[in-house]
């Protein structure tokens, strides 16, 4: 008989089990495009295409057959490597990551904001010493 105090975790896949997954997945889908719209507008291009979408999501899991069975990962490489074609068709340079050596790291200190209507004001001149003469530079 089977001993259910012995059970500490159930797992269950998406695969309609207990509720019809590709209903939810298309408005995940479509949240997606949402944001990337504004934001991405040449990745939402290509994932607006179901063809290209698809070619993506079966390219991702070519290059990276670990994750075949972690559709969160899949998903996220499908995100950065439409975001990497975009950038890539428009021309631009691709990011870098700069990792400051550490001896270069400690010397870093915390930059203070300062008052910077005083740079608009012509400095005002030193006052003199009563009994001394001003200097005229002539000597």
């Amino acid at each position: 008989m089977l001993d259910l105090s012995k059970i500490r975790a159930i797992g269950l896949d998406l695969d309609d089990t207990l509720w019809p997954i590709w209903p939810v997945i298309e408005r995940a889908d479509a949240r997606m495009q949402q944001w990337l719209a504004p934001h991405a507008p040449a990745a939402t291009r290509i994932f607006a295409d179901s063809q290209a979408r698809l070619a993506l999501r079966e390219e991702v899991l070519r290059a990276r057959p670990e994750l075949g069975h972690d559709m969160s990962a899949v998903r996220r490489e499908c995100i950065r490597l439409a975001l990497e074609r975009a950038r890539e068709a428009a021309g631009d340079p691709p990011p870098i990551a700069l990792v400051l050596p550490e001896h270069v790291a400690r010397r870093d200190a915390p930059v203070r904001s300062h008052d910077l209507g005083s740079y608009d004001r012509k400095p005002e001149p030193d006052p003199q010493p009563e009994g001394d003469p001003p200097e005229t530079g002539d000597e």
